[in-house]
């Protein structure tokens, strides 16, 4: 869509995994990025992760009314 906007549509998805390290090339490597998701936006802010772990990689939850947040208990994954 833009620099640092994406678009993705789902269907019968309740959560999905962003892989922020196997964006297509050419696209921002950093932050913050804005995607929208079944037409709801939500900002991904790049942040400094504590040493070990990744801040690259994002897990999406759709709670059952259909809104789309960052599920923050996954913020912090074994780094690569």
């Amino acid at each position: 869509m833009g620099r640092n906007r994406f678009e993705l549509r789902t269907d019968n998805i309740r959560r999905l995994t962003l892989d922020m390290t196997r964006l297509p090339k050419g696209a921002p490597r950093k932050g913050p990025w804005i995607v929208i998701i079944d037409g709801q936006g939500v900002e991904l802010t790049g942040f400094r992760p504590k040493p070990g772990y990744t801040g690259n990689k994002r897990d999406l939850v759709r709670s059952k009314n259909g809104k789309w947040t960052v599920d923050r208990r996954k913020l912090y994954r074994p780094g690569e």
